[in-house]
């Protein structure tokens, strides 16, 4: 069949333009499933209570349940983008672990699904959906929906802020004026900072976005206006609770300046090694250029050197003779 005869295929959906009855449906479909993926991950891997701050955060809203809005100025006491909905599932369920874990789960579906949309409207619909795939078994995503932590909620503020601006960004882009997406993305990183008020500092990444766009568009000060907005009635809750507008600022500020991380590292409950997670997961690490002051016992240990240069040319003698097994990668 001659090439310029033969019918032409339709051309695939372009990413983020309006589906048509048949391709929405589809998607919709996909999107449950990938939903119905995350909730069955999510129940067969639950983790429950592990104790420390998930014990604060359950406590405080159970007292917000009951009438006791009293402040404490430990700062897990303080994080009411978490402590307030879970006393909202109390409130509607009853104090048990069912109310306090929803809060978490329902975030973490969230996150997946605005995901799985944001990936559609960036890439098409393929895209997204591979992505909502990802994020509904990714082990650490599924491991923290079934805690009662700041992390998922967290999240699902953070990702909603980029998305958000970038709905602002696409909107410009196709010739439009002003977009509600860019307040919505600085209300998402306010809310963030009731969450978990440090993390904040993530969204500096929009500082330098200016740079990359080799100009400033005015619009995107909304988003200053949705932080300060989202921050404010925090700040107005704690003034109306304690009587201190910036209380949540002071008693961050107290815990910084009473030296608990230098206390913690001289008893040795905390470490700067930057070999931690190495050391975590698989084993004490050394380096030659930071060895210890005090002698190293190899003996019975399985040890792996890596290169050969002088310094390991050097070692590998010594480790050798005390080590059961030595392997040496060069």
């Amino acid at each position: 069949m001659d090439p310029a005869s033969a019918p032409m295929r339709n051309p695939p959906h372009p990413a983020g333009q309006p589906l048509g009855s048949g391709a929405a449906d589809g998607f919709g479909k996909s999107l449950l499933a990938v939903l119905a993926l995350a909730v069955f991950a999510r129940w067969l891997a639950y983790s429950g209570f592990f104790g420390s701050d998930e014990l604060t955060y359950t406590e405080r809203a159970f007292l917000i349940t009951g009438g006791d809005w009293s402040v404490d100025d430990y700062v897990g006491a303080n994080r009411l983008g978490v402590n307030l909905p879970v006393a909202a599932f109390a409130a509607l369920l009853g104090k048990n672990e069912f109310a306090a874990a929803l809060y978490s789960l329902l975030c973490s579906l969230g996150e997946v699904a605005l995901v799985t949309w944001a990936g559609w409207r960036m890439f098409g619909a393929r895209a997204g959906l591979m992505a909502g795939l990802l994020l509904a078994s990714l082990p650490t995503h599924v491991h923290f929906a079934g805690r009662l932590m700041a992390d998922a909620p967290l999240c699902l503020t953070i990702t909603a802020s980029f998305v958000c601006f970038y709905e602002g960004e696409r909107r410009r882009w196709a010739g439009g004026s002003f977009s509600w997406g860019y307040f919505w993305a600085g209300v998402f990183a306010g809310l963030s900072f009731w969450i978990k008020p440090v993390t904040l500092f993530v969204f500096s990444v929009f500082l330098f976005y200016p740079l990359v766009a080799r100009r400033i568009h005015w619009p995107w000060l909304w988003m200053a206006v949705g932080v300060v907005v989202a921050m404010a009635a925090n700040c107005l809750l704690f003034w109306a609770l304690t009587g201190r507008f910036w209380y949540i600022f002071e008693v961050m500020s107290e815990r910084r300046a009473s030296g608990y991380l230098e206390a913690g590292a001289s008893a040795g409950d905390i470490t700067s090694d930057a070999h931690f997670y190495l050391v975590y997961l698989f084993g004490k690490v050394y380096h030659t250029g930071h060895w210890p002051h005090e002698a190293v016992d190899f003996t019975g240990q399985r040890v792996g050197v890596i290169g050969t240069g002088s310094s390991g040319i050097q070692s590998v003698p010594v480790i050798a003779e005390q080590a059961t097994h030595l392997t040496v990668f060069q």
